[in-house]
């Protein structure tokens, strides 16, 4: 659950962030732009990946690889 909330929070939150700066009038926008971009796009995964999963942190977490040794 604090994966989605972090992704919908921060997605949202970069929302108008981005839109500032795709409609203002400053010189070197587009790499301003492409610098904000991974902060949307990085937690629009996490939403995606964790969302149709009920419990994605338990032991049958089904992209978890198998320990090789066991923690004592």
């Amino acid at each position: 659950m604090s994966g989605i909330i972090y992704g919908v929070y921060t997605a949202a939150t970069m929302v108008p962030i981005l839109s500032e700066i795709y409609y203002a009038l400053i010189p070197g926008k587009s790499k301003l732009f492409m610098f904000y971009i991974p902060y949307l796009v990085i937690p629009i995964f996490v939403i995606i990946r964790l969302l149709p999963l009920e419990n994605p942190f338990s032991e049958s977490f089904p992209f978890r690889k198998r320990r090789i040794f066991k923690l004592q």
